[in-house]
């Protein structure tokens, strides 16, 4: 797939693997709508960027997830690519987490890729071409401990999107889930809950918001679809996780 004029929605598009994905593309003149709460970040990427566009929303709010593409096809004219990448966690166990940071994170993870995905194949399925691509993870294979809801969140989006993935079989849009060890040099533990665990290092499946922002570009423009599993020797995770029936502590 040819990436030059391609119009693709980025979420989480303002810090960490969703800026790095969003730069990539850019860099391939592609034009990008790219989503995320800081207005601030989103301004910066529009100042460096000619062909860049910033909406702030928060993804936990369905009613200005609703309005994204609708968004997309006015600002940037179409939508040929949707990249599913916004996420966070909360750590701690599922009795030491309150209840608005468990429904955060199934609404921002999954519920908005959901409605994402849905609100684009009106669009897609008319003209019979797109791409959607799924950000998801690793933890989706075995249970990580005091990532409860982060883990439930991604491993319900695996559902969802491996499924569409076959019942458009026969149609030209393709869906690409990506599957993602643990990246280091992002804001992912950034989140108070994680202090506790104190300075970590990269533990399982290590790569960098670099090299999965390179993989996934390489994949859109060779035009795969299904699963991209990042690093590679992730697929053996997914091979054995389940037969093993282990639990992973950070």
């Amino acid at each position: 797939m040819e990436l030059r004029d391609s119009r693709i929605i980025v979420t989480g598009a303002s810090k960490g693997i969703g800026r790095r994905i969003a730069e990539l593309l850019l860099e391939k003149g592609a034009v990008v709508l790219g989503v995320a709460r800081s207005t601030e970040k989103l301004r910066e990427l529009e100042e460096k960027y000619e062909n860049f566009y910033g909406l702030p929303c928060d993804l936990s709010d369905l009613q200005c997830c609703r309005a994204i593409i609708d968004t997309a096809l006015r600002e940037i004219g179409g939508l040929d690519i949707l990249v599913n990448n916004a996420g966070f966690a909360v750590y701690g166990m599922v009795w030491e987490q309150d209840w608005r940071d468990i429904e955060q994170q199934v609404l921002v993870n999954m519920v908005s890729a959901m409605c994402l995905a849905r609100k684009a194949l009106d669009y897609m399925l008319e003209k019979n071409s797109g791409t959607i691509v799924f950000i998801l993870t690793g933890a989706v294979f075995a249970p990580i401990l005091g990532l409860s809801a982060y883990g439930a969140s991604k491993s319900g989006l695996s559902y969802f999107a491996e499924t569409l993935r076959h019942e458009l079989d026969g149609t030209k849009i393709r869906v690409l889930n990506v599957y993602l060890g643990e990246v280091s040099g992002t804001e992912f533990f950034n989140n108070p809950s994680f202090k506790r665990l104190g300075e970590r290092r990269c533990k399982y499946f290590c790569t960098t918001a670099e090299a999965v922002a390179k993989r996934l570009v390489e994949a859109l423009e060779k035009d795969k679809e299904g699963r991209l599993y990042i690093p590679r020797i992730l697929w053996l995770a997914a091979k054995t996780a389940p037969i093993l029936n282990i639990a992973v502590s950070l």
